[in-house]
């Protein structure tokens, strides 16, 4: 069952990586508001606590709305969205890069018992 969740990780954080960018790129907050609240239940599996409040900023700066004379709110807004971006993808890196290693041990034991 761990293994599962591990490769389920693998394979769904670097193409919610991929969506979040594209929207981001794209000033989709609608999208990056729905990718930062399903990236919060993929890392709190994993426990990777130190991911959720970032994406739960991610969220929130999406949820606001702005009017049309608030330009500087907006390019703020982007702003924070890049920054807690880059935090993001360093930590998602980082514990992709952990996952692999322990699922290749496990992998290993799991075929070498077999």
């Amino acid at each position: 069952m761990i293994l599962r969740i591990m490769d389920l990780f693998l394979k769904e954080i670097p193409e919610e990586l991929r969506s979040l960018k594209n929207a981001i790129k794209n000033k989709d907050y609608p999208a990056i508001r729905s990718l930062s609240h399903i990236m919060k239940s993929s890392v709190a599996i994993m426990g990777i606590s130190t991911l959720k409040p970032v994406l739960q900023q991610m969220e929130d700066i999406c949820t606001i709305t702005t009017g049309p004379d608030s330009l500087r709110v907006v390019t703020r807004r982007e702003e924070k969205i890049k920054k807690l971006n880059q935090k993001l993808r360093v930590i998602c890196r980082q514990a992709l890069e952990e996952v692999q290693k322990i699922n290749s041990t496990h992998t290993g034991l799991f075929l070498a018992t077999s």
